[in-house]
């Protein structure tokens, strides 16, 4: 005995709704994170780069005077400015003035890096989550041609709630990994 039409219209339609809902909260979470950790590295970034030296210079200023351009590639929020505020630290000799300042650059690489990973991960988790509402809106569209299938419905069904359970376990993995 299949489901009714009524019952499958209702599950593929609450299930694409429970995705879509937990792609938000997810997607607010990282946000939340995302916002958090620039803070910190932008925090980091002034810091190391406003320390002054025994001349009352410091780094910001250097770079002023020395390349303008390299301090704006440093306060982009990416790797590449993270390991150039380090080559620049390292290749200039600032580290040998304060022992904390590698510290500090290391502290903006790592949080850069996980910067970055939480983008990447909300990123792929959205792409899924959308591609899997489409695919229960479609089946909420075709309904009618799936109640008349005959085996291939059963099959079909199966195949759908083992997706809903792989995209339900991405989901608690996503958030494991937020949370870390």
């Amino acid at each position: 005995m299949n489901p009714t039409k009524d019952i499958l219209e209702l599950l593929f339609a609450t299930v694409a709704t429970i995705v879509a809902t937990l792609t938000g909260l997810i997607g607010a979470f990282s946000t939340f994170r995302l916002q958090n950790i620039n803070r910190e590295v932008n925090l980091l970034k002034d810091l190391v780069l406003n320390k002054k030296f025994e001349n009352e210079q410091t780094i910001k200023g250097f770079l002023r005077t020395d390349n303008y351009g390299l301090m704006v590639k440093i306060y982009d929020q990416t790797m590449e400015g993270a390991r150039l505020l380090k080559n620049t630290v390292l290749d200039n000799g600032f580290d040998k003035h304060f022992s904390e300042l590698l510290i500090d650059v290391d502290n903006i690489i790592s949080n850069q890096m996980l910067h970055d990973q939480i983008k990447a991960l909300t990123v792929n988790g959205f792409k899924t989550s959308l591609a899997f509402v489409f695919l229960s809106l479609i089946l909420l569209v075709c309904t009618n041609c799936l109640m008349y299938s005959g085996h291939l419905f059963w099959v079909g069904l199966i195949i759908y709630l083992s997706l809903v359970g792989y995209v339900l376990f991405l989901f608690v993995k996503q958030l494991e990994k937020l949370i870390d």
